[in-house]
């Protein structure tokens, strides 16, 4: 749709949904009052640290919407939120990380969501 279009649209939603993503700056959109959530995935602490297990200070999303009327929450899924390696030991921090990394020559090339 045009802009406009899309402006009324989100004008006239209560609430925005979305996975952690740029897409959620849309939010700036939604009337005063609006509501968004943002859900977190997983990422292991060692690939880009704590940030998504926050429970207690914003998100950069949140930060974003912190001096607005719109209401933010981030809720951060858990580890069973990425199938890909739940057979692997979680105590055993390197057969995990070699199960959801793919590595080229010993570098990390990207993390695994799925197979």
């Amino acid at each position: 749709g045009s802009p406009e279009e899309q402006l009324l649209q989100h004008y006239s939603l209560d609430a925005l949904v979305g996975i952690h993503g740029a897409q959620l700056t849309q939010g700036v959109l939604l009337p005063n009052d609006g509501h968004v959530l943002e859900l977190l995935p997983w990422v292991p602490e060692y690939l880009i640290g704590k940030w998504t297990q926050r429970k207690h200070s914003p998100t950069p999303l949140g930060i974003i919407f912190h001096n607005t009327e719109l209401n933010h929450i981030g809720y951060g899924l858990d580890r069973e939120s990425v199938p890909l390696c739940l057979h692997v030991d979680r105590s055993d921090k390197e057969l995990e990380q070699s199960c959801l990394m793919n590595k080229t020559n010993g570098v990390v090339q990207k993390f695994r969501w799925a197979d």
